[in-house]
């Protein structure tokens, strides 16, 4: 009955992923790292069957547990892991997406690092009986903001790189199954300290911001090559907060376009006004500015996300020419089709792509970095009364 019920959630399942594709063969992968049966407690369980285990990997572990001594705890086991599989089904099948709802943060994590957030909401979940138990702020908005930040944070930092060992998922995993346990001061202690407690990660929030203030440069102006994974989502969060509707441009596979065409230098041959603006430059005038245009041409403030339809349609048009039909609207398209008239003279473009890739930088600083968490202090006074 239980398999019975799995494989009618499955359709569902499919239906309602945030981002790309979600089997009932990835999600059974996941579950088994950090659910199975329900028998899971011990970080070093939490890390099999491996994150990338394939079909055969995933039937020689589960004939494991099944093919053992006494027949009837290998019954047991299925019929534990049965029930349990159909609870993580029903989760991200219908708890997530219901959930999403009423705050956006539960898909964007998942949009963000689909596997580790699976897995984060496969436990969290079950520390409550109803989704009302969960609205009703056992896991509130500041917790999911700590977890998006601790996913974006995490690894964009040079120290990351320095060690042998990086991340610890599920160390903190195992954190969550600890008896009387929470979940926001689990989710805080690794922001403020990363995950290794020690002098590499420390501030974990402030090391990444020292990182994206020396890297500051390659953002506004290298960003479609620098940490592609991480400025995607930032602008996807930035538009969303300029109530553009992205959703389900993220949910397939995204394109990158940039909004003056990288290869822009025809533009010139046209015999429009910014053709003839550019012709008439004289050669020191053209060679500055090409150079200048070239060098932001990556940049953030020049990239918007679209369908790769849109992207082979509209990839080398003039900025002035590119319409961003729907599924797009609000944000910097609709900012864009209001006011693309401001890209006929060539001489504001960088200006432009500057103004908004100073906008991201900042929203990208301030959302989804934050400033440090810090862990509550005994302070004292000068009488040594503590305060």
């Amino acid at each position: 009955n239980d398999f019975g019920e799995i494989f009618r959630m499955e359709e569902l399942l499919a239906a309602q992923t945030f981002r790309g594709e979600l089997s009932l063969e990835h999600l059974l992968r996941l579950h088994l790292r950090v659910v199975d049966d329900g028998s899971k407690k011990e970080e070093q369980e939490l890390n099999h069957p491996a994150a990338n285990a394939d079909v055969d990997a995933i039937v020689k572990y589960l004939d494991n547990k099944l093919n053992i001594a006494d027949p009837n705890t290998g019954v047991t086991y299925a019929l534990k892991m049965a029930s349990e599989f159909k609870k993580s089904v029903q989760i991200v099948s219908k708890v997530l997406p219901a959930w999403d709802k009423g705050e956006n943060l539960v898909g964007d994590v998942l949009i963000l690092e689909k596997d580790l957030s699976c897995q984060f909401f496969l436990l969290a979940c079950r520390r409550f009986e109803t989704e009302k138990d969960m609205a009703n702020g056992r896991i509130d908005n500041e917790t999911l903001v700590m977890w998006e930040q601790l996913l974006f944070t995490r690894d964009l930092h040079e120290n990351y790189y320095k060690l042998r060992y990086t991340d610890n998922f599920q160390g903190l995993f195992a954190e969550f199954l600890k008896d009387n346990s929470d979940v926001k001061d689990i989710i805080s202690k690794y922001l403020a300290d990363g995950f290794r407690f020690w002098d590499y990660t420390k501030n974990l929030q402030g090391i990444v911001r020292d990182c994206l203030k020396i890297n500051k440069n390659q953002i506004l102006n290298n960003a479609f090559f620098w940490w592609k994974h991480k400025m995607i989502y930032a602008l996807y969060k930035y538009e969303k907060s300029i109530e553009a509707e992205l959703r389900e441009v993220v949910k397939g596979t995204i394109s990158v376009e940039h909004i003056l065409p990288q290869n822009w230098y025809g533009i010139r041959d046209g015999k429009d006004l910014s053709g003839e603006i550019l012709k008439s430059m004289e050669d020191d005038a053209w060679k500055r500015f090409h150079e200048g245009i070239d060098a932001c041409i990556n940049g953030i403030g020049n990239l918007l996300l679209i369908t790769p339809s849109e992207n082979t349609s509209k990839s080398n048009y003039h900025p002035k020419d590119k319409i961003y039909d729907p599924p797009y609207s609000g944000g910097s398209y609709k900012n864009h089709d209001c006011n693309r008239g401001q890209w006929e003279d060539p001489q504001k473009w960088k200006l432009i792509i500057e103004e908004r890739g100073e906008r991201i930088y900042k929203y990208m600083l301030d959302n989804l970095v934050g400033a440090p968490y810090k862990k509550e202090e005994t302070l004292s006074n000068p009488d040594g009364q503590t305060e």
